[in-house]
């Protein structure tokens, strides 16, 4: 008993879930105690929290939070429990862990007493799939290889809760495949079809460098002009390095801006480096050239991605801001297997808002590879390297090294 109570009392904190303790009036509840372990020894951490639930009242169902050395603790009424890990997987970093549901269990029995200690919770992880044929299948492409393909992304899906899918293979210019998997949402069951869009979020950067690069070589944009002569920025104007910002800093991610700056409480942010010396990901720096593209050109943003992306790549299926086509055929977000609420944006972010789907989006890259709306000269320059992140820069690896524009 000495041994978990000290284990308790060296957590950090533990959360009591859905009940009382018997001095607030539930004086039939027993506290119980309860540890987790992997049986797999290389893992660690622990997911957030147990499920709980009553094998005698089955609409009875508790969660209790776990703390960093994996104990839990909760109170519950005389009772059989089976608990199990709350969630079906457990992040080790940056590493995804899938938990085996099935052989993770354990039984409480909760009698009479002031408390009691539950068996220890065993919890065994599934090891990633391992479906990576030797050789590719784009060779020979065949209805044979078709199938192997929707076997390798279904039972992937399965192994990363993915509920849904939209996918497109694209070769020698020309899309060979197209397939959609899934559900869009997982309440009501509706599928994904040809028809459904998701979120594109932070893929909407490099389709707004094509529409800034078609500006730029009209003359209407220079991309080595600082942005503040077009549009001052308040937000950031305290520090005088921000007038060095360009929209070439700003589409190669070295304007000095953090992803998304946190005012304080004049509305103010901090540059995290001069522009132009690092390489930084930033939102706010896209949304900052959205801003000045629509002065510049005296146009809403919409205008511009109509006149500059959609018409002269003459693409379809792609919506930047709310409208009943992209209410209708969005794909719900899904947390835990449960759909979140659709996004539907007020105004188009140029940092984020697009919606497409693979079939969609697979025109425009075959647009960049075919090198059409833009001048060769251009082309090479947006493919050109502008930044090199060292090898042991963990924080910029996870951002993403995203290059648009070269010197």
């Amino acid at each position: 008993m000495t041994r978990y109570k000290g284990l308790i009392l060296s957590s950090i904190i533990y959360i009591l879930i859905g009940s009382q303790s018997p001095g607030y009036g539930q004086v039939d509840t027993i506290k119980v105690f309860g540890q987790l372990s992997w049986k797999d020894k290389s893992i660690t951490g622990f997911p957030e929290k147990v499920s709980i639930s009553s094998k005698d009242q089955p609409t009875l169902s508790k969660q209790a939070a776990i703390d960093s050395l994996g104990n839990y603790s909760i109170f519950l009424p005389p009772g059989t429990y089976q608990v199990t890990p709350a969630r079906s997987y457990h992040w080790m970093g940056e590493e995804y862990i899938r938990i085996d549901h099935k052989n993770s269990l354990a039984t409480i029995v909760v009698g009479s007493g002031e408390e009691v200690i539950a068996s220890t919770l065993e919890i065994n992880s599934i090891p990633p799939p391992d479906l990576t044929p030797e050789k590719g299948i784009m060779h020979k492409f065949n209805a044979k290889k078709a199938l192997l393909l929707d076997n390798f992304v279904k039972v992937h899906m399965e192994y990363f809760d993915i509920p849904g899918a939209s996918l497109a293979l694209i070769k020698n210019g020309q899309i060979i495949y197209h397939k959609t998997y899934g559900l869009k949402n997982t309440s009501t069951k509706a599928p994904v079809d040809e028809k459904t869009l998701f979120e594109a979020g932070s893929i909407t950067k490099p389709v707004f460098a094509f529409v800034v690069c078609r500006l730029a070589e009209k003359g209407i944009l220079d991309l080595d002009k600082p942005l503040h002569l077009y549009l001052p920025f308040e937000d950031v104007a305290h520090d005088d390095r921000y007038k060095l910002i360009t929209a070439r800093h700003v589409l190669s991610h070295r304007t000095g801006f953090p992803n998304w700056a946190k005012r304080n409480e004049k509305g103010q942010f901090d540059l995290r480096f001069t522009p132009g010396t690092d390489f930084g990901y930033s939102g706010e720096g896209f949304e900052y050239l959205k801003r000045v593209v629509e002065r510049v050109t005296k146009k809403d943003i919409g205008i511009i991605l109509e006149e500059e992306l959609l018409k002269p790549l003459n693409l379809a299926h792609f919506y930047f801001e709310k409208s009943e086509y992209l209410a209708e055929f969005a794909a719900n977000g899904h947390y835990d297997q449960v759909p979140t609420e659709i996004r539907l944006p007020e105004s188009p972010g140029m940092a984020w808002s697009m919606s497409t789907e693979a079939r969609s989006f697979s025109a425009f890259i075959i647009a960049l590879n075919n090198r059409e709306g833009l001048q060769p000269e251009t082309y090479h320059k947006m493919f050109s390297v502008h930044s090199t992140i060292p090898k042991d820069d963990s924080e910029k690896k996870a951002a993403g090294m995203k290059i648009y524009i070269g010197d």
